[in-house]
């Protein structure tokens, strides 16, 4: 298979983070393990992306100073940290078209010299955000893909839960198709991968060069060659790991493990309420789930001041939740010591870190927390 040369625009792709960020980088990862990738990204991703230490050919910063700190102070002040926001897509298209026009602007000198044979953008990874990197490509000199996109999946009906998160602006997604360079985004683009059947279906009239790609996959290094209990007559552990939001799909899981679970063939568990980030024990038996609780979301129904941590015992294959232990609110970061005998958890809302203490396989909050200077998304602990 020949090399390429994949100019990758993934402004938010950051290994520490969860959803889209991790995704989008892992994403670009496989692909540099396959293709020569220069990943162009914001600057606060910058020291992730390094630490990481994945095979790219070279990592462009893309700098705006001013408007980083007007998007984290507005995500911060206005959308009170609420990730799933429609309303906070919307807010980020300038922010998107800017970033795009100064990767640009940086970069394009590289383009028209023959350093790159395609351009690939992976983030956002919205539909309804527009690209303009296509328009400024539509007469070569080399093709521009977008994707994987995704996004506007119906609500799902019979949880009346789910109605009560719908947001005024959800009536208006139809209107992307008249902002900047919409239009120009898919009709210029030499290839579009759609990442689900309901984003296929929206752009079926590109099908010449729409290319169905489901995502997110898991690492192979994640899997067991054997999940199965040795245990005859055992019953199926099965686990949901993901926010209570139409789009997470928990109803799906619970309607495909319904005849299972009816039949006392299985166990569900549901992983807390919006889990945001995980972390295994050095010594192998417990893991810990971030939860938010809404604590991010005040108007929402579920809204709760502070989230928590769901303790997972974990015993052969099995994965049992044990405790949750209240801690800040919008716990993000989460991580154990090395000798596996504290938790750390990074409290986003409150600038500080939780400490609890793990002793065997129960874990209790000391009551102590220390302050940190900025808000902490993520964190690493050095061995």
């Amino acid at each position: 298979m020949t090399r390429l040369r994949i100019l990758v625009l993934g402004p938010d792709s950051n290994p520490e983070r969860v959803s889209i960020p991790f995704v989008t980088y892992s994403h670009a990862a496989a692909l540099a393990q396959l293709h020569d990738v220069t990943l162009a990204v914001r600057l606060p991703n910058e020291d992730a992306l390094r630490r990481a230490k994945a095979p790219f050919g070279t990592i462009e910063v893309i700098r705006m100073p001013l408007l980083e700190r007007i998007y984290a102070w507005s995500f911060r002040r206005i959308f009170r940290s609420n990730f799933a926001s429609q309303a906070v897509t919307a807010f980020g298209y300038p922010f998107a078209l800017a970033f795009e026009w100064r990767a640009w602007r940086q970069l394009r000198h590289r383009i028209f010299a023959g350093e790159f044979d395609v351009v690939l953008r992976i983030v956002p990874m919205t539909a309804v955000l527009p690209s303009p990197f296509a328009f400024f490509l539509r007469k070569g000199p080399i093709p521009f893909v977008i994707g994987p996109i995704n996004g506007g999946l119906p609500f799902v009906k019979g949880f009346s839960q789910a109605d009560s998160q719908k947001e005024w602006i959800s009536s208006l997604r139809g209107l992307y198709r008249f902002l900047p360079f919409a239009r120009s985004t898919y009709r210029h683009a030499a290839a579009i991968i759609a990442a689900s059947s309901q984003t296929y279906a929206e752009f079926a009239v590109y099908r010449d060069k729409l290319f169905f790609v489901p995502e997110p996959g898991i690492d192979r290094s994640q899997c067991s060659d054997d999940s199965r209990s040795p245990e005859p007559g055992a019953k199926l552990e099965l686990i949901f790991v993901g926010g209570l939001i139409p789009c997470k799909a928990c109803d799906l899981a619970l309607r495909a493990a319904a005849p299972l679970l009816r039949s006392d063939l299985a166990r569900f568990t549901v992983v807390g309420d919006g889990p945001e980030g995980l972390a295994m024990s050095p010594k192998g038996n417990l893991a810990v789930a971030a939860i938010l609780r809404g604590s991010n979301m005040k108007k929402a129904f579920f809204y709760q001041k502070n989230g928590s941590l769901s303790i997972l015992k974990i015993d052969g294959k099995k994965v049992t939740k044990t405790q949750d232990i209240e801690v800040g609110g919008l716990p993000e970061a989460v991580m154990f010591t090395p000798d596996g005998k504290y938790i750390l958890a990074g409290n986003y809302m409150t600038q500080d870190f939780s400490i609890l203490k793990v002793d065997g396989t129960k874990v209790t909050d000391t009551g102590k927390r220390f302050k940190v200077p900025g808000h902490p998304a993520s964190a690493r602990m050095s061995h």
